[in-house]
């Protein structure tokens, strides 16, 4: 099956079934939804639209204002997982709303809300965030440090899934490997310090920053919930108050 189309069986087999009532129950509990079911509707005018974004196994499609996702093959608890993230980052208004999640034959199908208009990414290319120009990385930092508040370590943060508007407040995308502060692994932990190390250079955070990652060494130090990790998921709250 190519990737911007369903094969006929998958379709059939769609137009049996009907959205649940809220299928977004799944994904946040006590989240109340009342558009982005995946229902009929939704994949007659899924089944003549056409992709708008496309990467790895998945498409992105456009219907009446939602964000239609389609994975080929995807992971129907991995998905939901994915949701669930997304958001608790939406409910502090850092990512678009998700609402439903739905296994349609051997596709995953996901619905949400579009990043609102004047939100641009950064570059239109992907790019190391470190090569970004100072106000768009400050901003990009901002971002980062504003989901970690919210107990989301984000672990795809190029420059194509973050977006920001003329007074600087940002949205995210795709939480597919993202991750709770609480439940990060080291990898996880590791790659969040990265991401705001550009943006506290200079700084008496930053001069912390570095003191803390000169004390431990990566070929002995770098356990899972030992002494590092331990003290980054400490102190990454704490940089993320000060930006």
């Amino acid at each position: 099956m190519k990737k911007s189309e369903y094969s006929k069986g998958v379709l059939e087999q769609f137009q049996l079934e009907y959205g649940q009532a809220c299928g977004a129950s799944y994904i946040a509990d006590g989240l109340k939804c009342h558009k982005g079911v995946i229902n009929r509707e939704l994949q007659d005018k899924l089944k003549d639209g056409y992709p708008f974004a496309s990467g790895g196994f998945s498409d992105v499609y456009d219907i009446d204002g939602l964000v239609v996702k389609v994975q080929e093959e995807g992971d129907l608890a991995d998905t939901m997982r994915e949701m669930k993230l997304q958001n608790i980052a939406a409910d502090a208004g850092l990512a678009p709303k998700a609402y439903d999640v739905k296994q349609v034959g051997n596709n995953v199908l996901s619905t949400q809300d579009r990043v609102p208009k004047g939100f641009k990414s950064a570059s239109i290319e992907p790019e190391m965030f470190e090569l970004l120009p100072k106000p768009m990385q400050d901003a990009g930092g901002k971002l980062y440090a504003d989901l970690l508040k919210a107990g989301v370590v984000h672990k795809d943060f190029h420059t194509g899934n973050w977006f920001v508007n003329a007074d600087g407040k940002g949205m995210a995308i795709d939480f597919g490997i993202a991750n709770t502060l609480k439940d990060a692994n080291m990898k996880q932990l590791v790659y969040a310090a990265q991401r705001l190390e550009p943006v506290l250079r200079g700084t008496k955070m930053g001069a912390r920053f570095e003191k803390m990652f000169n004390k431990y060494d990566p070929g002995t130090d770098w356990e899972e919930n030992g002494p590092f990790a331990q003290e980054l998921r400490t102190l990454l709250p704490q940089v993320a108050d000060s930006l």
